[in-house]
């Protein structure tokens, strides 16, 4: 219960009883507030946020351009809470970049607005990240991809993984 996310403003979270601090934010562009609270035994506590856009950013949108979620072997992040995490925290712009898979979040995103749960707009391009291994020369996030065109990663030079990589993302 450190992190719960909502993606249409309302949100429920168990907590057992105790002392608690809570920390309210929807991006850089908003204002945060402060909660501090206790709950007991059978206790249910509402807190109400207003989060005012401090920083307008007209003509521009926010993007995360390496996210990784259940599909990477570094990620225990379901797509679902993968997408509602960002989109709370107002990205606008979303890339897949799972280790050594191609993924793309664009029907999680479309499943939950249906849904109801996601209500903001959340653009998402597929991708992957290379971490070269045999010959390590480094971590290389490569977009936009087409699902099932997965990146060779293994035992090859700069110019292979590259040329690979404008082979199967061209131009």
């Amino acid at each position: 219960v450190r992190f719960c996310w909502t993606g249409n403003g309302s949100l429920e979270c168990d907590v057992p009883p105790g002392k608690y601090r809570a920390l309210v934010t929807s991006g850089i562009e908003r204002d945060a507030q402060r909660f501090k609270f206790q709950v007991g035994p059978g206790d249910t506590r509402v807190l109400k946020a207003d989060l005012p856009r401090v920083v307008p950013t007209p003509g521009w949108i926010s993007g995360d351009l390496h996210l990784h979620q259940v599909p990477s072997v570094d990620a225990d992040i379901s797509l679902e809470n993968r997408v509602v995490s960002i989109a709370a925290e107002g990205v606008e712009f979303a890339v897949a970049t799972d280790h050594y898979v191609v993924t793309d979040l664009a029907p999680t995103v479309r499943e939950l607005q249906e849904q109801g749960v996601l209500v903001s707009k959340l653009a998402t391009m597929i991708g992957t990240e290379i971490s070269t291994l045999g010959h390590r020369f480094g971590h290389f996030n490569v977009f936009p991809l087409e699902l099932g065109k997965n990146l060779k990663y293994r035992d090859l030079t700069p110019s292979e993984l590259f040329a690979d990589a404008r082979a199967k993302s061209p131009g």
